[in-house]
């Protein structure tokens, strides 16, 4: 049996880009992220934005 890749943006997105699976992608995240806080819940944003780092996370205040 062959699996799929899961590094690759099709399969990611496959596999956590569902509102179904909202929860996997948050346990995930939070495994390997370094923060001091919980990823709960987040926003979809289109890359075309235009927006820097600074104006994406000035979104979340």
């Amino acid at each position: 049996m062959r699996f799929i890749d899961i590094k690759t943006d099709y399969a990611f997105k496959k596999v956590f880009g569902s509102e179904n699976s909202k929860e996997i992608l948050f346990s995930f995240l939070n495994s390997i992220s370094e923060l001091n806080y919980k990823i709960i819940d987040m926003k979809s944003i289109s890359k075309s934005t235009g927006l820097t780092i600074e104006q994406l996370k000035s979104l979340n205040k």
